[in-house]
């Protein structure tokens, strides 16, 4: 499930007050077969993505399942792009499961849905996914390691509103000399000041903010406002992240970010 036009120019607006807090989350999947990898893909998916993806997809020996439709799509057009980077086993990815940051941002279908209480239960549902992300990433990478015994190296993957859970830990790994990379796409925290430019995050660690145009979350103005509210299918460009580049057709942006991706895992 995408997260549409008008909900991206309305996250834009309410997670522009969000801090850049502490992130965490709960346990997923145990590594493959009884080997720890070397690295993990700490993936945050987007607003309402709340579906196991693909267990029969590509990424399905590599994954929890819980990195959402975007992330999946990046990665699966990284694999077309570089097949051998998860080959070896000594990669897996982890979306942080919908126990610990719910991902939630749910609105009215239509007008004749918008009630009182409709809008009540919106609103509260996504301050409970929003408060709760905060904490979500760390306690998904303790309650993981607790379980596994593995401590990897990480690189971090949110998108859109799964870029909040990842401020604090990647604070913490990158003091622990375990934080490989820094990848955010459709970042509603790109234009909030203290936290634009990942500032928890030391300069030695790469990292890329990626924003197409017309992002009404990312490169917000009138214009991107105005396309994601007028458009008749309720999507604006925030939600298309990477679904040209999964079917065979990358812009010269997605190939930078995937090409980005890989040599990350690959070192």
């Amino acid at each position: 499930m995408r997260s549409g036009g008008s909900a991206a120019a309305v996250l834009a607006l309410v997670l522009a007050a969000a801090p850049a807090a502490h992130a965490g989350a709960g346990a997923a999947a145990g590594t493959a077969g009884d080997t720890c990898p070397s690295t993990v893909i700490l993936a945050g998916r987007g607003s309402e993505q709340n579906h196991v993806t693909y267990p029969d997809g590509p990424l399905a020996r590599y994954s929890n399942g819980w990195e959402g439709e975007a992330v999946s799509n990046l990665f699966t057009f990284t694999l077309a792009e570089h097949p051998e980077i998860l080959d070896d086993g000594t990669t897996q990815i982890i979306g942080i499961t919908d126990e610990h940051y719910p991902a939630r941002f749910p609105l009215p279908k239509s007008v004749a849905d918008v009630t009182p209480a409709v809008l009540v239960e919106s609103a509260q549902l996504t301050a409970d996914s929003v408060i709760r992300s905060f904490t979500g990433g760390q306690t998904q990478v303790d309650d993981w390691e607790a379980t596994t015994g593995c401590r990897p190296d990480y690189i971090t993957v949110g998108y859109s509103q799964g870029e909040l859970p990842m401020p604090g830990v990647q604070r913490d790994l990158a003091a622990e000399g375990r934080l490989r990379g820094v990848l955010a796409f459709g970042n509603p925290l790109h234009h909030v000041p203290g936290a634009r430019g990942f500032p928890g995050v030391p300069r030695d660690v790469p990292s890329l903010d990626y924003c197409v145009p017309d992002d009404v979350v990312c490169d917000t103005d009138v214009r991107s406002a105005f396309l994601a509210l007028t458009d008749p299918e309720d999507e604006g460009a925030h939600a298309y992240y990477f679904e040209d580049a999964a079917a065979g057709s990358p812009s010269a942006g997605d190939r930078r970010v995937a090409d980005t991706l890989a040599d990350w895992i690959s070192r």
